[in-house]
């Protein structure tokens, strides 16, 4: 039985909620600002069922233990503290930003397109694509010395007026960014691990091939390389991650790219088991 994720699950529903940007962003087909993989994105992660989720209060640790990398749950919580300035960077007004530029208002879609590369990440989904996130906050930094102002406060009636801080912000984001392990360099660490190493280069084969016997080898990789990312952050054997079958890294190795064959006992050891099983290790 899966392990219960209270706190990774309020966070997703609250970063992949429909009106977490107001009515610039969330109507693609009246305005067509986020463009179809954003929409593919929300709509996986029931971004209509999440209307009114309240923001979460959340540690690291509380991420951590529920099975996120330190660097994931850094992330999560940095997507959560600002998305009112990703709603900002959208809608406020002021002469240099999008919504008083007409040629401009694709960027604010590709703005906020840029934020769920971020959340896509950081819930696993792609997660050794690590060039992805880092050419997403290159982009968001271009995009705000284009369109945006380094510091902007909006104004309240009631109360103090709201400081944000964009260039800042996205040099933090920029920070944190650089401290997760390039995939290639997260390869080499298990260099090594000829049975690691044959499984990567194996699916790494499936996953550039048109060939339909190969399906799903990407989502396994993705799989496999985000629990191997999480290994090293939490200084965990291997061997033992793999001799444990409940263990998320034997589950990923377990993964059936193909299921509900007639002809494929549901026993059957997948390729990369048997490979982790019988290779000998050097």
């Amino acid at each position: 039985m899966a392990k219960p994720t209270p706190n990774i699950d309020a966070a997703r529903q609250y970063i992949f909620n429909c009106h977490a940007f107001g009515n610039y962003s969330f109507y693609p087909d009246g305005y067509g600002s986020l463009n179809s993989h954003s929409v593919k994105i929300l709509k996986k992660n029931n971004w209509r069922s999440n209307w009114h989720d309240t923001k979460p209060t959340l540690e690291i640790e509380q991420l951590v233990n529920e099975g996120m990398s330190q660097q994931h749950a850094e992330l999560c919580l940095f997507l959560i503290e600002n998305r009112k300035l990703f709603d900002r960077a959208t809608a406020f007004g002021d002469g240099r930003v999008w919504e008083n530029n007409a040629a401009s208002k694709w960027e604010s879609g590709n703005f906020i397109d840029r934020y769920y590369v971020l959340a896509e990440w950081t819930f696993g989904e792609t997660a050794y694509q690590t060039a992805t996130i880092k050419t997403a906050v290159k982009e968001l930094r271009q995009m705000r010395e284009a369109h945006l102002p380094a510091q902007y406060e909006e104004y309240q009636y009631y109360g103090p007026n709201i400081p944000y801080n964009f260039e800042q912000t996205l040099e933090n984001l920029d920070n944190l960014i650089s401290k997760i392990k390039p995939y290639e360099e997260l390869k080499a660490h298990f260099k090594d691990n000829k049975k690691i190493t044959d499984v990567i280069n194996r699916l790494e084969q499936g996953a550039n091939s048109y060939n339909p016997y190969w399906i799903n080898s990407s989502k396994k990789l993705d799989r496999i390389m985000s629990c191997l990312s999480k290994s090293i952050d939490k200084g965990e054997n291997i061997n033992a991650l793999l001799s444990d079958k409940e263990s998320e890294l034997s589950k990923a190795i377990d993964m059936k790219r193909i299921t509900g064959l007639f002809f494929e006992p549901k026993e059957k050891q997948t390729k990369s088991r048997e490979i982790i099983n019988h290779l000998p290790q050097i």
